[in-house]
């Protein structure tokens, strides 16, 4: 079990992590829009563009023809819903120029906590593995400790079954008739503690996904 000290902090952690990933969204989709008003901006210089190039084309055509009556006159109205929104663009451009590096310092900022509290939740997640880690010990001493008390226990009552299975008292025929009994009945198993190689990356694994776990705030 994790202290709750490991998961309060842990927990801490988590919540501040949440919120500065939230700035980090909201941040971004301010810069957006920012990059929309520059995009305004361009798309009204492109109109007043368009209309130039068409002014252009028929005042050219006008002298090719060998320029009879006034020249054609350029576009006013045509050019005076972009002049308007160049205008406004231009307006708002230095604030937004302002409020763009306002955020894009923020947001660096913010990038910046965000690596820093990541490498130390990920030392916290560590330091609760290491409780979880130091209570698997003890459950393994003492599941060990049973063992061995258990298994003496099964050695000593064979050692006595054999005793009672040699004893004077009993003929030759009850006495080994005993003794098979005894050999195969009691003669205690040889076990293998150490884990194998399957057990090991199963292991291995669960603590993987626990690490993961505690680290990403689902502990």
């Amino acid at each position: 079990m994790v202290p709750e000290i490991s998961l309060n902090l842990l927990s801490s952690f988590h919540a501040r992590r949440l919120e500065l990933e939230r700035r980090l969204e909201t941040n971004a989709r301010a810069q957006a829009k920012l990059r929309a008003a520059d995009d305004a901006e361009a798309a009204a210089m492109v109109e007043i563009r368009e209309i130039a190039d068409a002014d252009a084309t028929a005042l050219r055509a006008w002298a090719a023809d060998g320029c009879h009556g006034n020249p054609p006159s350029p576009d006013i109205a045509a050019r005076r819903g972009p002049a308007e929104r160049l205008a406004a663009a231009h307006a708002a451009q230095a604030a937004v120029e302002r409020v763009a590096g306002e955020l894009s310092a923020e947001a660096a900022r913010l990038r910046t906590e965000l690596v820093s509290l990541q490498a130390q939740i990920e030392a916290a997640a560590l330091d609760a593995a290491r409780g979880e880690w130091r209570e698997a010990v003890a459950d393994a001493c003492k599941a060990a400790d049973g063992f061995r008390v258990a298994y003496a226990r099964a050695i000593a009552l064979r050692g006595l079954l054999h005793a009672q299975a040699s004893s004077p008292r009993l003929s030759a025929s009850q006495e080994a008739i005993a003794m098979h009994r005894t050999a195969d009945t009691f003669t205690p198993p040889i076990f293998d503690l150490e884990p194998s190689p399957a057990d090991r990356a199963a292991a291995m694994a669960a603590w993987d996904a626990r690490l993961a776990e505690l680290a990403g705030g689902t502990a």
